[in-house]
């Protein structure tokens, strides 16, 4: 199904690193990494998203939440086109 994807993400900084998962594409066969966070639920901003999101997937409550940018991102993944919409946050 060909549809824009709405997703928020949160970079979480200690000096100069950030926190980030791994996933995995196999129709490139790479390995790619990218700041924690997912998608935007229906009925739901997209700042609730990443701290639902981070007790979720790491089990942390975040604070200090503020936005950043948004990007759009047109990519393949698993040899299909995405397209996305990306709300960053820092936290």
């Amino acid at each position: 199904m060909e549809r824009i994807r709405p997703i928020a993400v949160c970079i979480i900084r200690r000096g100069d690193q950030i926190l980030v998962g791994q996933g995995y594409d196999a129709g490139k066969n790479e390995t790619f990494f990218r700041p924690l966070g997912g998608e935007i639920e229906f009925g739901e901003y997209s700042m609730e998203t990443v701290y639902r999101e981070f007790e979720e997937e790491i089990g942390v409550e975040l604070c200090n939440l503020y936005y950043l940018t948004t990007v759009e991102n047109i990519f393949h993944f698993n040899n299909q086109k995405r397209h996305e919409i990306v709300q960053i946050y820092e936290g």
